[in-house]
Parts: structure tokens; sequence; C-alpha cells
């Protein structure tokens, strides 16, 4: 069975780890299932 990677701050590029830095201010973490979809980043910028 394939398995997706959550991704860290330090695996996403800049524009996605703002993005990650929001919902830490917002919510203190970042949602399991956005660090899933962070692995096809043109899904971050919708």
């Amino acid at each position: 069975m394939a398995r997706i990677s959550r991704l860290g701050r330090r695996d996403v590029t800049e524009a996605v780890g703002e993005i990650y830095d929001r919902y830490v201010r917002q919510r203190g973490n970042v949602p399991n299932m956005f660090r899933t979809v962070a692995t096809g980043q043109k899904f971050c910028r919708q």
C-alpha cells in the first residue's frame, strides 16, 4: 500500500511555508490534511 508523507515546514517551498506559519499563528498547529495536500503544491496555492 502506498503512503503519502506529511510535509514539515522545512520540506516545503517558501510560499507554502508562509501558509504553514499562518496556520500555526491562528490554530497553534498545521492540520495533517493540509500537510498531506502540500505534497501536490499546486493545490496549496488555490
